[in-house]
């Protein structure tokens, strides 16, 4: 429904991270916006924030078509609540990573998220995910979230996340997704 995020103009770099303008989603895609700012709101009240008023303070789309493309492990310390949002990414692109630590990769000394998962790091498969046959692994550093078109994903900005390499399942594949950041107008 969202594609036409997709119809940016490019310039010379076709297949990257571009920012929009937050205004002009507001403007050219209220529904989205409507949602995105809903969810984020219901989280927040969910949680019993003292200052509950918040705001989207950037907005970007993610679009890859080369492979090997990614997002290295990241935070982003100018937020408090960061999303992802797939417009179009498909098996085995779908998925995002989220780590324990800090983005340094220091898991061992910074116990920031402990996740309990059936799932490991498979080195011959360019990193992607694979279920471990030896079941549940307690004290594993990541949690590894799929989604498909559609799906919209909140968390906090401080945690740790990637995206493994793009890996094309045919000639006109691409994976796309809209993320954004969000604020509180006051802190406390």
């Amino acid at each position: 429904e969202y594609s036409g995020v997709l119809e940016i103009p490019f310039g010379q770099n076709p297949y990257s991270v571009i920012s929009l303008n937050v205004p002009e989603v507001m403007r050219d895609l209220p529904d989205l916006y409507e949602f995105m700012m809903d969810s984020v709101n219901e989280m927040v009240a969910y949680n019993k924030y003292q200052h509950p008023d918040i705001f989207m303070s950037q907005i970007w789309t993610n679009i890859e078509k080369t492979p090997g493309q990614q997002h290295t492990r990241h935070v982003h310390p100018n937020a408090v609540f960061s999303s992802v949002f797939n417009i179009h990414a498909t098996e085995p692109n779908c998925v995002t990573v989220f780590h324990g630590g800090t983005p340094s990769g220091d898991e061992d000394t910074v116990m920031g998220q402990h996740c309990y998962t059936n799932k490991k790091f498979d080195a011959m498969l360019a990193r992607m995910p694979a279920p471990d046959t030896e079941g549940p692994t307690d004290g594993v550093q990541f949690e590894v979230i799929e989604h498909m078109p559609g799906d919209f994903i909140l968390f906090r900005s401080h945690i740790a996340h990637s995206v493994p390499p793009f890996i094309p399942q045919s000639i006109d594949d691409i994976r796309s997704t809209l993320s954004a950041n969000f604020w509180f107008h006051q802190m406390g």
